[in-house]
């Protein structure tokens, strides 16, 4: 990748012959902004950029890292940006500094319908001029449009940037819950284990055999309480049939077998 950085402003050859000083005087070394970064994400490069200054040669390594994080409630606390891009038809922001220059271009658009140059915000609405009547910019004009005496511009106008891509690395970090749901009793059962000196298993057959006690012992009272009101049933029917007369009653006598019974009708 090569620039070539004209110091001299000027729009035709010049003969290397003569001297010729530049069209204007720089107060820096001219240098060349680039910067990297996803194809979801626009980047500024007088802002993020790297600066490669005008007769050095640089060498580039890339490296590459991907970070998947959690939505609340977990800690990570990450928000899905790309929905909103896809619901707003490819035009909203993908990361939370987007968002922020999202803010800035809407509020400078509604205050002062125009958007300052140092938003760095992607959009075709008017860009604000500066103030010309401002001093800083008075000055910044005069200095700039000074003229001194320069030869011409030598090799250092070519930036050589040298990108590589032989050891391409790819670093993704990926976050999980700490808990899946059928996770939960092992780690559960895992503590108990350890503090207590039980399994899970064996409070769960404890559990069991308690339930099963309970369940004997209330089954147990309720037959009783059922043959209890059984037998008084029986005393109040016997009761019934001595009260009335003797010659509308049947008696029942029994001997000394309990299968034999005799029946005997009195009048």
């Amino acid at each position: 990748m090569e620039f070539y950085v004209d110091i001299s402003d000027r729009l035709k050859d010049i003969d290397k012959r003569n001297l010729q000083p530049p069209k204007y005087s720089y107060s820096n070394m001219p240098s060349v902004q680039l910067v990297t970064h996803s194809s979801f994400v626009t980047a500024s490069p007088f802002v993020f950029g790297h600066e490669f200054l005008a007769g050095k040669d640089y060498k580039i390594k890339l490296k590459q890292e991907e970070r998947h994080l959690l939505p609340p409630p977990y800690q990570t606390n990450c928000t899905n940006y790309m929905n909103d891009w896809i619901a707003r038809n490819g035009i909203a922001p993908l990361n939370e500094r987007m968002v922020i220059e999202e803010c800035k271009y809407m509020s400078s658009l509604k205050e002062m319908n125009c958007v300052p140059f140092s938003i760095d915000y992607p959009h075709n609405e008017t860009v604000c001029k500066y103030c010309e009547k401002c001093s800083n910019q008075k000055i910044e004009e005069k200095c700039t449009t000074l003229q001194q005496i320069y030869n011409q511009p030598c090799d250092c106008q070519i930036v050589n940037i040298e990108i590589v891509f032989d050891d391409f690395e790819i670093t993704n970090l990926t976050y999980n819950p700490k808990f899946e749901s059928l996770e939960l009793f092992s780690v559960i059962g895992g503590y108990m284990g350890m503090y207590l000196g039980v399994s899970i298993v064996a409070v769960y057959d404890f559990l069991e055999q308690a339930a099963v006690v309970v369940y004997k012992y209330v089954k147990k009272n309720q037959d009783a309480k059922k043959k209890k009101k059984t037998k008084k049933a029986a005393l109040k029917n016997l009761l019934y049939e001595d009260e009335r007369p003797t010659g509308y009653r049947n008696r029942y006598y029994s001997h000394d077998s309990p299968r034999y019974y005799e029946k005997r009708m009195e009048y």
